[in-house]
């Protein structure tokens, strides 16, 4: 009878570790495939994107012919890099804040979206407003790809954020599995 106490005491340990174990999961999830589409301008006059631009620029010059000949202008927020100061150091430290590549600090065209993700090149800025917006990015197109070049997932998560969960999921089902073996092998 002691034995049977012994062995269902520690089934509802290992039970409560699983249990925390699965809400961390939950959460670590939740916050990885949070859904930015929720996320809107306070005002329609308000500018959707933000870009960072350079007048010497032959990317950032594509962008904003794009963005002209499909009568975007309202939307977007130029910020000119090349002749002011202040807007070369906002830029900087939007680029750092989103942890861009070192090599890539300073490259324009740069579009911050959300508050943690960018978009950086003619192309990526392009094929991304025109998802947003609902038009055909034409020869602009840039599928399931990442600034750093990552693939993504369908719903446009990192394949590595997914990995990682996985393979923390995984981890502790091992743990979680082995205190379970191990409190019955040491009660019998």
């Amino acid at each position: 009878m002691m034995l049977n106490i012994k062995i269902y005491t520690r089934f509802l340990q290992m039970a409560l570790i699983l249990m925390i174990a699965s809400l961390f999961i939950q959460a670590g999830r939740s916050f990885v495939f949070a859904d930015e589409s929720n996320i809107s301008a306070t005002a329609d006059t308000a500018p959707a994107y933000i870009l960072y631009v350079s007048k010497t620029c032959p990317h950032c010059k594509a962008v904003e012919e794009w963005i002209r000949e499909h009568s975007l202008e309202r939307r977007v927020e130029y910020k000119e890099v090349y002749d002011n100061p202040d807007n070369q150091e906002e830029m900087v430290r939007e680029q750092r804040k989103r942890n861009v590549p070192q090599n890539q600090v300073g490259s324009v065209p740069f579009m911050p979206v959300g508050d943690s993700d960018y978009r950086s090149g003619d192309a990526p800025i392009i094929s991304y407003i025109a998802d947003q917006e609902g038009l055909d990015a034409g020869k602009w197109k840039v599928e399931n790809v990442d600034n750093a070049g990552a693939v993504q997932t369908e719903q446009g998560q990192s394949l590595g954020d997914v990995i990682i969960l996985v393979l923390g999921g995984t981890v502790l089902a091992v743990i979680a599995g082995y205190g379970i073996y191990k409190s019955f092998r040491s009660d019998m």
